[in-house]
C-alpha cells in the first residue's frame, strides 16, 4: 500500500512539473504560456475601485558568461568554473491604470 501511494504521488508531481512552462503547457493551455501572473492587494492610485495588482515575468535572456573559482581538495589548488548568466525582468502594476509599482531584474547562473 505504501509503495502504491508513493508511485501515485510521484506521477502526480511529475505531471505538475511537466505543466510548468514546457511543451505540455503549449499543447493543453497555450493562453497561459506567455507569463506567470499573481494578484495581490488593490491599487492605491485607482480611487474607489477594486482593481488588482499583476506581476509579469519576462523570459530568461542570455547575457553572457562568467568565471568563478573554487578550491579543489583533490588537486590542492583553486580551479576555475565557468557559468552562463541569464536575466529576466519582474514588473508589478495595476490592471486598471497600469501604474508600475515595482520593477527589478533577476539573475540566474547555470554552471557547466
Amino acid at each position: 500500500m505504501k509503495n502504491a501511494l508513493i508511485k501515485i504521488t510521484a506521477v502526480a508531481m511529475a505531471f505538475t512539473l511537466l505543466g510548468t512552462g514546457t511543451a505540455v503547457t503549449k499543447t493543453i493551455a497555450p493562453q497561459f504560456d506567455t507569463s506567470i501572473t499573481a494578484h495581490a492587494a488593490s491599487c492605491n492610485n485607482c480611487h474607489g475601485g477594486s482593481y488588482y495588482m499583476k506581476t509579469e515575468y519576462t523570459d530568461w535572456e542570455y547575457v553572457g558568461d562568467g568565471i568563478s573559482w573554487y578550491y579543489s581538495p583533490l588537486v590542492g589548488r583553486m580551479l576555475p568554473r565557468t557559468y552562463k548568466v541569464y536575466q529576466r525582468t519582474v514588473k508589478t502594476y495595476c490592471t486598471n491604470c497600469n501604474k508600475v509599482y515595482s520593477e527589478y531584474t533577476e539573475e540566474r547562473r547555470e554552471y557547466w
